[in-house]
């Protein structure tokens, strides 16, 4: 049956397993019709994720469709990654700046790296009466005290933002600055990337009465802790916390309605009895405790004596019985020395690292263990391993990986402590750089077969054979480059700014480059991240890659970026643009198609 014959019902229900920018990159003039339902379905939608977008139908967006059914959109999201270098900037122009969409809800920004930036559109946010959700993420930012405080300022006295999250990233330990507005509406609040002290955090309370979520770092700056008021109006709270648990405790026993508890703990070895106490005392309401704790001991004669008596502690009546809270320890050792992992169950956090090359010992409160096997929440794993053999870890199973860290070569229990790949879209290679086997290739297309939706594959180091020749003549080889000859039908992603075997940046040259261009993934490789030697290389990799739509390239032959754009600009496409990578000086990225 021709699509065409379909009724517009069905093909608006067609159009919900696209991305809104697939759509209209499928269907888009295609026919009147289809322009048609485009209209009527973004009309009907509201809502607008702009990244990965082609550039040239970002334009068409911006010049013949957004004037059609800008009122109508209530929730976008834009980003300034690799994937779309200044998408915002060119987005949020003097044509349609943030205030001319009357009716939006909700804005979600990822990658900027420019506090000013920042500044400039929350001036813009200011004039949106109807804003209720701001989500800032991904973004890096050079930490300033002042500046930072005017943002606060500014998104507290936004009338009718309810929601919140500032995922704001900056270089050491960077505190929070908090507002000195108060905000009548704000209500879930998440700023985890700046340490909070409780000094802070009782202003932050102050200007924030009717907060009932927030997520936070918390850390210990002084001795001597302001009183807290009791936090009548917070329900749910998501902790982070190093090295005090004094600060934890002080803050849990002000909030007496609090039903959901998540906790992660870093260097705190916290006994059961002090948990029972203020969860009995303090948090009555308490329906959801999640905690993590990462603590390091050493000089235990007998490790698994004392895993036993920290897991007893957690074997009572309060525990099993009354709250269904069950414990899992995980030690990890290495000749005395032991990293405890202890976390509740089932494991509710989206993060997770393994290594099997160390001694793993497991124990558990539950008396039926098989049912928390499963970690289904995890979603981004760190997995290394140096040894083929049978290491007992395989209790646990992840299932729903998104996100993968991968050492070469993995070990033989590798595929069944992750059954599938379903979820994978995103592949970080590690190879050993001192050694290297000819099976670490097949392993790897072997995984990369089993994930039909890779997108994102990164080699951050990689492995190289040299003859004993090639071993006393290093200046006249070429170094090998990572394996990009793999074969994948879905990888458009390529980031290739990784490590040789010498531990240096590699900088590709002609035959390289040429390489690339001709290989499987450079064939189909629409974003890719890259060195060069040359800045004719930048030419060549423009031309001749017919699919490539954005370029992050650091150049060895360069005296600074203004001068190497200015050479580029008149021997590249006109349409393409460039942008300067704040958070990588040497690096500029081209936006090409």
């Amino acid at each position: 049956m021709s699509l065409e014959l379909l009724a517009n019902e069905i093909l608006f229900d067609v159009f919900e397993y696209f991305s809104s920018v697939d759509l209209f990159h499928s269907f888009n003039g295609l026919n009147y019709r289809f322009d048609n339902l485009l209209l009527g379905y973004f009309r009907q939608n509201k809502h607008f994720d702009f990244r990965l977008i082609y550039k040239e139908d970002l334009n068409l967006i911006r010049r013949r469709y957004l004037p059609l059914f800008i009122n109508e959109i209530t929730s976008i999201d834009l980003s300034n990654d690799d994937t779309n270098p200044n998408e915002i900037d060119l987005f949020i122009s003097r044509l349609y700046p943030l205030h001319r969409f009357n009716n939006l809800h909700s804005i979600t920004l990822y990658n900027i790296y420019s506090i000013e930036k920042i500044i400039r559109i929350l001036d813009d946010l200011k004039h949106m009466s109807h804003l209720t959700h701001l989500n800032f993420k991904q973004n890096q930012i050079q930490y300033n005290p002042k500046t930072l405080h005017n943002i606060m300022n500014t998104i507290w006295s936004l009338p009718n933002l309810t929601h919140c999250c500032l995922d704001l990233i900056s270089n050491g330990n960077c505190h929070i600055m908090p507002p000195t507005i108060i905000s009548c509406s704000l209500k879930h609040l998440s700023i985890t990337n700046f340490q909070c002290d409780m000094e802070s955090l009782l202003v932050l309370y102050e200007h924030t009465p009717y907060i009932e979520y927030l997520s936070v770092k918390l850390c210990d700056s002084s001795n001597d802790y302001p009183q807290l008021p009791l936090l009548y109006s917070l329900t749910t709270l998501n902790i982070i916390c190093e090295d005090s648990f004094r600060l934890v405790e002080t803050l849990l026993r002000k909030t007496p309605n609090l039903i959901n508890l998540t906790i992660e703990l870093n260097n705190i070895n916290i006994i059961e009895t002090k948990w029972q106490d203020i969860i009995q005392k303090d948090l009555s309401s308490l329906k959801t405790f999640n905690l993590q704790s990462n603590f390091h001991i050493d000089d235990y004669d007998n490790i698994e004596d004392e895993i036993d008596r920290m897991i007893n502690l957690y074997q009572t009546y309060f525990w099993i019985e009354q709250h269904k809270w069950f414990i899992r320890c995980i030690c990890s050792s290495e000749n005395n020395s032991h990293n405890i992992h202890l976390h509740t169950l089932p494991y509710k956090f989206k993060n997770y690292s393994i290594n099997t090359n160390e001694i793993f010992l497991i124990k558990s409160t539950c008396p039926q263990d098989q049912q928390y096997l499963k970690y289904n929440s995890v979603q981004n794993l760190q997995y290394n391993s140096s040894s083929l053999d049978d290491i007992n870890t395989n209790i646990i199973q992840f299932f729903n990986i998104r996100y993968l860290t991968l050492t070469l070569p993995y070990d033989n229990q590798f595929q069944i402590i992750i059954p599938r790949f379903d979820n994978l879209i995103y592949l970080e290679i590690r190879m050993d750089t001192r050694t290297y086997d000819e099976n670490d290739l097949f392993q790897l297309q072997n995984l990369i077969n089993q994930a039909p939706r890779l997108y994102y594959l990164k080699f951050y180091s990689w492995s190289t054979i040299l003859t004993k020749f090639e071993s006393k003549n290093k200046k006249n080889i070429n170094i090998k480059m990572p394996p990009y000859s793999l074969q994948s039908s879905s990888v458009r992603y390529l980031n290739l700014q990784g490590w040789n075997y010498s531990g240096n940046h590699q900088f590709y040259n002609e035959q390289q480059c040429l390489s690339l261009i001709q290989s499987p993934l450079g064939q189909q490789c629409q974003y890719l991240l890259i060195e060069v030697d040359k800045r004719a290389n930048i030419i060549h990799l423009v031309q001749k890659m017919k699919y490539l739509r954005t370029l992050n390239v650091r150049c060895n032959d360069r005296k600074d970026n203004e001068e190497l754009i200015k050479w580029l600009k008149p021997r590249l496409p006109s349409t393409c643009t460039f942008a300067n990578d704040s958070t990588a000086p040497n690096e500029i990225r081209l936006w090409i198609r």
